[in-house]
């Protein structure tokens, strides 16, 4: 089975936890090498591991991921996590690298003060959204969001999404987003698959899926999900009658 992502459309991947969706994800950042079939970017093929990759494959395939304080090295600023990329791929010099640092961070709603601050010092919100303009740095045209969101509250991630997908207008970047939750992967994508046991059970336009046009295993999910967000909502309605 193959499946084409059109040049700026977002790809949404879905299913449980040991489906195979960091995997795939994995595959085609080349985190880790070893699988069968084909991956190619323009026809390129995205094979072994990313060190092993010509730089500009490199350049062009970044990935966001689950823990992004884990991702960002707690010895450096904000400036040096982002400024290394801009060097690497692009080669600007530290001080040539200051300026499209800081319209990086503007376009993420960052304020450039942080550039001086560490991850730790740092917001989840902040820390994700550093983390998201580090893999814009080198100017992509495929960034992969592996459960990139999943540690925010729900204010923040609507501003997250917000701007990822203002940031995908604007610069025209394609998206592999990777998620549990199936209604927002089908808010941020052109198509939805989903796995299960590293199989794909579904290719869907968002629309259909949350619809229930989609097999047992997609609807179970989504009932899953349905059902927890209502307890959720449940118990957020009783603590707040508790609380006045």
């Amino acid at each position: 089975m193959g499946l084409d992502l059109p040049r700026g459309a977002t790809l949404g991947i879905g299913g449980e936890s040991g489906g195979g969706k960091s995997t795939l994800a994995g595959l085609i950042a080349g985190v880790f090498a070893g699988h069968a079939g084909t991956i190619r970017l323009d026809g390129a093929p995205l094979a072994g591991l990313a060190r092993g990759r010509p730089a500009d494959l490199r350049r062009r395939v970044q990935m966001v991921f689950p823990d992004p304080l884990a991702s960002l090295n707690p010895q450096h600023g904000v400036e040096a996590l982002i400024a290394r990329l801009l060097r690497l791929f692009l080669g600007l010099s530290r001080a040539a690298a200051r300026d499209p640092l800081r319209a990086l961070l503007a376009e993420l709603e960052l304020d450039p003060g942080i550039m001086t601050r560490f991850p730790r010092r740092l917001s989840g919100g902040q820390q994700q959204r550093v983390a998201i303009a580090r893999a814009f740095a080198s100017k992509p045209d495929l960034l992969i969001c592996d459960e990139s969101t999943s540690t925010l509250d729900v204010t923040v991630l609507a501003l997250v999404l917000d701007t990822m997908q203002r940031l995908r207008r604007d610069r025209g970047t394609g998206y592999v987003v990777i998620a549990h939750d199936l209604p927002m992967v089908a808010r941020m994508s052109d198509t939805v698959i989903v796995l299960h046991g590293g199989r794909i059970t579904d290719i869907a336009a968002p629309a259909a899926l949350i619809a229930g046009r989609c097999s047992p295993y997609a609807r179970a999910l989504l009932a899953a999900f349905r059902a927890n967000a209502g307890h959720v909502r449940h118990l957020s309605e009783r603590t707040a009658q508790h609380v006045d």
